[in-house]
């Protein structure tokens, strides 16, 4: 279970949050794992960064990381009710040049246990 918000009907729930001075938003896919259902990267998965409105920001760790996540509209990804942990989430939000080999790294590993799991 996360600690953060859950989309639920028609109504988004959003909670802000600061993280060292930081602050933000999270609309509730934040932390969720997701697949995308449409161009060139159909069915592959991904860990959802960062969301806005309209458009999610995801990260595979390997072609796509931390700090450069694919943009991808929200009726375009199909969410997998599975978070990784919010210590890992937190990571990835204050990611920078410094830190981003190593925090993707931690996502691959968890995207690939995942799937490995899953079969």
């Amino acid at each position: 279970d996360s600690d953060h918000g859950r989309r639920t009907g028609d109504i988004d729930v959003v909670l802000n949050f600061e993280i060292s001075g930081r602050k933000g938003k999270i609309y509730g896919m934040t932390g969720e794992l997701a697949t995308s259902k449409a161009g060139h990267d159909k069915d592959r998965l991904y860990l959802v960064v960062k969301e806005d409105k309209e458009n999610v920001y995801l990260c595979d760790g390997r072609l796509r990381g931390v700090t450069n996540p694919k943009k991808k509209k929200k009726k375009h990804i199909q969410i997998i009710h599975v978070s990784l942990p919010a210590e890992l989430v937190q990571k990835a939000a204050r990611a920078n040049e410094e830190t981003e080999d190593v925090i993707n790294e931690e996502i691959r590993k968890s995207l690939e246990t995942y799937l490995a799991n899953k079969k």
